[in-house]
């Protein structure tokens, strides 16, 4: 069985300060993994329509992918940077 790509859209300069501190932990637009208690993902088939609703206005935007099988339910909570 295939494993399906997920996908995270994110803010460049949050990326980027992920990578300086080692975690990435933003949920969505302005609110991080602990306000909103997970961190938003989408299969490919429903990026663009998450992108042209929520992210329209966004200059810097960045979509990350990640494999589903390194996902486990703890990095669920917490992604790490280059994980």
């Amino acid at each position: 069985m295939a494993v399906e790509t997920l996908f995270h859209i994110a803010r460049l300069r949050d990326w980027e300060a992920a990578q300086r501190v080692g975690a990435y932990r933003i949920s969505t637009l302005d609110r991080t993994l602990e306000q909103e208690g997970f961190i938003h993902l989408s299969f490919a088939r429903r990026v663009r329509g998450v992108a042209d609703r929520f992210y329209s206005e966004i200059d810097d935007e960045l979509r990350a992918q990640m494999s589903r099988s390194r996902i486990s339910t703890a990095s669920c909570r917490s992604l790490r940077c280059g994980a």
